[in-house]
Parts: structure tokens; sequence; C-alpha cells
């Protein structure tokens, strides 16, 4: 009678440790959705290049669309405030292009994006003579910038400017 206490309470030990172990092994990707190919680990969603959010539901690039009153101190123009616009490069997941740069320019500047970071590569948008390049980052609604446009009249650094959304 006592061999049998003691497997009884033996066997509702065992029972309860696998009930224990078993119950707590939930999936905590089980109600976590990863768009854009992100990947689940441990609830949260990896993101690949390009995409961000919770669920990777944004390109990282869609962040500095907008339209951007710019202020822009250089060397040979001074201080420039003007408006540009920048939008989607279509079929380029890095690329956007940029509207109205340096209020100088009638066709698209392009620029590569890599996280917060935006880069100007040496271009002739406007195939004059004239061109651009540079770099910033951005920071909540605002890109702080460096450029310059060579060629034409000469080169002008815009080592300081602010573009604010």
């Amino acid at each position: 009678m006592l061999n049998r206490k003691l497997l009884n309470s033996i066997f509702a030990i065992l029972a309860a440790t696998i009930l224990m172990i078993t119950g707590s092994c939930t999936d905590p990707c089980k109600d976590t959705t990863c768009l854009n190919g992100g990947t689940c680990i441990d609830g949260s969603c990896d993101c690949p290049t390009g995409y961000q959010g919770d669920s990777c539901k944004y390109e990282t690039r869609s962040f500095f669309y907008g339209t951007y009153n710019v202020q822009a101190t250089c060397s040979s123009t001074g201080i420039n405030n003007y408006t540009c616009n920048i939008s989607e490069v279509s079929g380029d997941l890095f690329k956007v292009r940029i509207a109205n740069f340096a209020n100088s320019f009638s066709n698209y500047v392009t620029a590569t994006i890599n996280g917060n970071l935006i880069n100007i590569a040496s271009q002739s948008p406007d195939n004059d003579g004239r061109i651009v390049s540079g770099s910033g980052s951005l920071s909540g609604n605002v890109i702080q910038m460096s450029y310059t446009v060579a060629g034409g009249s000469g080169t002008d650094v815009c080592d300081q400017s602010t573009w604010t959304k």
C-alpha cells in the first residue's frame, strides 16, 4: 500500500512537471507577421535591408519623402533658401530623386539611401557641365547635408545646409 501511494505521488509529480514544461513552450512568433521578407526571431521582426518598422512594413527611403524648406550656406552664393521635394525612384529600393535641387537644376538629382544616410554621387542632371555631389543624414524631419555644385560659373561648396520637412 505504501509502495502504491509512493508510486502515485511520483506519477503525479512527473505528470505535473511534464505539463509545466510543455505548457511553457509557446511560439513567440505565433502572433507576429513580418512583411517584405522579414523573419520573426523571438517575437520580433528582423527586417531585410531597405525595410524597417515593427513588421518591416516601411521602406527605409520613405522616411526621406516629402517637401523640404532648405537653408544652405554656400561658398559662392552665400545663404540660399529654397524648397525641394524628395520622392521615390521606381524599381530601386535604395534610390530617391530630388526635384529643384539647389534651386538650380531643372532635372532630378538622384541619391542613394542607406539607413538614415543620403548620398549624392557625382552627376550632371541637366547635362550642362554642372556637376553636383554630396551627402547627409536624416534625423526626425531634418536632413543635414553638405553638397558641392561645380562647373558653369565655378564651384559652390555648401557645407552647411538644413532641410526641414
